[in-house]
């Protein structure tokens, strides 16, 4: 299956969990707040097929004094990243 119908089946699927959102910095993935329940093997599947990765947060959390709400993270993973990046992509609320 080529790159083009695995991300409609990927976008179909998280669609349905929720708003999709682009991080403030735009360079990490997408993020949607607040997702609905979800298949977490199926998501791995779908992510995998386009070499992504997931990170569901399902606690809200705090950073620099501000609550972020639950959330599910897909993007590329990037051994680069400092943790302040990493965070820097959930402040796009």
């Amino acid at each position: 299956m080529d790159n083009s119908a695995q991300i409609a089946k990927l976008f179909k699927f998280v669609s349905s969990l929720g708003r999709v959102t682009t991080p403030k910095n735009k360079k990490f993935g997408f993020v949607i707040y607040e997702p609905s329940a979800f298949d977490a093997a199926q998501l791995t599947t779908l992510t995998e097929a386009l070499d992504l990765q997931f990170v569901h947060d399902s606690q809200p959390s705090y950073h620099e004094g501000r609550q972020i709400p639950p959330r599910l993270w897909i993007g590329e993973a990037k051994a680069s990243l400092t943790q302040d990046e990493f965070a820097s992509a959930f402040l796009s609320r």
